[in-house]
């Protein structure tokens, strides 16, 4: 196709970078969301397909660290993977790929490395590739710093290098990754981030003031074309969604159960590594949503827990992480603050019942949360000029 051609008539053509790949509700939201909203606009987003095994396997297990962290890990990892295929019901892993197909336009879910990725003919046509949103600059325990996810392999390339929303995973950098994070990152043509936490990092070891932008799913898109009604009606129900850890999310479920006579309705955890919560459903992507949409309650601790809550206006409670784990709140905690909901968050210290007896005022909110999505339009609106004032 001939470049020039292609973008006289307005359409800009991105490709996205991120855990496109991952049989997680978070992850597929997010990715879903920022092509819509390229989409939305008229532009044409597909994502490249590099799809390492570490990410969710863990990566290679070497003989001289088989018994470290990182190595017990992976093995966890692997064993968890099979577990799954055996216990999940016919069709649950094939509506995670039917989702990619459907709505992604991801056809082949095998791992792929960058030389792969790198084959897609549509890369030569590409104008801008964006580098987000989701955890894709937290470190792996095992495998360290990605350099594929902050665009490295596109030096000396002239299509336009972006970060949208990108996460560490966590409030803090590991001092050993600060230089190679930082050189990365200083070359990228515009960086954004999305939490405070991420910006402050970045400014420490790049020397650069980042905008704090919205997660995808935050964004002004429609879900409407993902929303699936689940077959079982559950009736007055919690819906239960945590990740990493069942403590405090135990406690408030189990409080609803006894005070609201609630049922308490849990989408499978691949990753679990405890006694589940409540009765373990297998929704697809859509079917996820929807339980969502239709619970009483939504109790998470994961941040897009949180993000489709606010986004569907749904009562909440986040259930803050705790010991080793709390640096992980910064993500959820900031995303609270910026939409004034700071008081949905019950931890150690707190009153359960006080929590989730306050009302949501949705409307003090709605204000701070148009105010942040266009931060996040306003800045990839002017990524998107950039690119269309170099074919004017």
């Amino acid at each position: 196709m001939d470049k020039e051609k292609y973008n006289r008539v307005g359409i800009v053509r991105v490709g996205i970078l991120t855990f496109h790949f991952s049989d997680n509700y978070g992850a597929l939201f997010q990715a879903y969301a920022l092509k819509r909203w390229f989409d939305q606009r008229g532009d044409e987003a597909y994502f490249i397909e590099y799809h390492p095994e570490y990410v969710e396997a863990g990566g290679n297990i070497g003989l001289n660290d088989l018994f470290s962290k990182a190595a017990l890990k992976v093995i966890f990892l692997k064993v968890a993977k099979v577990y799954q295929k055996l216990i999940s019901p016919d069709g649950f892993s094939d509506s995670m790929d039917d989702f990619r197909l459907k709505y992604l336009g991801i056809n082949d879910n095998a791992a792929k490395g960058i030389g792969d990725a790198l084959k897609d003919t549509r890369l030569r046509d590409t104008d801008m590739i964006v580098c987000g949103s989701d955890q894709i600059w937290n470190p792996s325990a095992h495998y360290g710093v990605d350099s594929v996810y902050f665009l490295d392999f596109l030096q000396g390339s002239k299509v336009r290098r972006i970060a949208y929303a990108p996460s560490f995973g966590s409030n803090v950098l590991d001092d050993q990754h600060s230089e190679s994070v930082g050189d990365l990152i200083s070359k990228l043509d515009a960086v954004s981030i999305r939490e405070e936490s991420g910006a402050a990092i970045i400014e420490k070891i790049a020397n650069i003031q980042v905008p704090v932008v919205p997660d995808p799913t935050l964004l002004p898109v429609d879900f409407t074309p993902i929303l699936e009604k689940y077959p079982e009606n559950y009736g007055n129900y919690c819906f239960c969604y945590y990740l990493r850890s069942s403590v405090g999310v135990k406690e408030t479920a189990n409080y609803l159960k006894t005070t609201e006579k609630m049922r308490i309705i849990c989408p499978n955890n691949p990753h679990r590594r405890w006694k589940e919560v409540g009765e373990t459903v297998y929704p697809s992507p859509g079917q996820w949503l929807g339980l969502l949409k239709d619970s009483s309650i939504v109790v998470t601790n994961s941040f897009h827990g949180v993000a489709l809550s606010i986004v569907n206006q749904k009562k909440f409670v986040y259930v803050a992480l705790r010991g080793n784990k709390k640096k992980m709140n910064a993500r959820a905690f900031n995303l609270l603050k910026m939409t004034g909901l700071e008081e949905r968050i019950v931890n150690e210290f707190c009153d359960i019942e006080k929590v989730l007896s306050t009302p949501i005022d949705w409307k003090k909110s709605e204000k701070l949360i148009v105010d942040m999505q266009k931060k996040g339009v306003n800045f990839l609106e002017e990524q998107v000029k950039m690119v269309e004032a170099g074919y004017e």
